[in-house]
């Protein structure tokens, strides 16, 4: 149910305040405060207010373009926890988990699979193998698309 019709509802003394805070989902104290901000302004009132606001956690945008850029010039290829050391040691106060997801999100760090040459072995038939350690994870074809285990045998 919609704001409004409770609204005229609870009005004209259909609904109790529980009653339409119930129709609604929300507690009596939350419909009490759209009450007052639906009749201080209206329909728009009642909007998220909090979508409007920048987190204050967040970063600048100035710090993460300069880490894709450092990235990008001094550090391509790197896995983002070898990656993180480094930028630590230069001064950087992010997390590992935050270096991560923004060079991930810029497309700067690949999101699973292969990040640098030496992580990836070709076969000479032109199948490429990922391998952790002396276990193989997985096999892709020529155009590094995964092969079924079938196939990969």
């Amino acid at each position: 149910m919609r704001f409004e019709e409770a609204y005229e509802s609870w009005n004209s003394g259909r609904l109790s305040q529980e009653e339409a805070a119930s129709l609604l989902g929300v507690s009596e104290r939350s419909f009490r405060r759209y009450l007052h901000r639906f009749e201080a302004e209206g329909m728009s009132g009642l909007l998220d207010r909090r979508l409007e606001e920048c987190s204050m956690r967040s970063a600048p945008v100035d710090e993460v373009l300069a880490l894709q850029e450092q990235y990008r010039n001094r550090y391509q290829g790197w896995n983002a926890r070898h990656f993180h050391s480094w930028y630590k040691r230069e001064g950087g106060s992010r997390s590992d988990s935050w270096v991560k997801t923004h060079l991930q999100a810029s497309k700067e760090l690949a999101l699973m699979g292969i990040t640098t040459v030496e992580a990836a072995n070709r076969y000479l038939d032109g199948r490429l193998a990922i391998f952790h350690g002396p276990r193989k994870l997985a096999e892709y074809d020529r155009e590094d698309k995964r092969l079924p285990l079938s196939e990969a045998a």
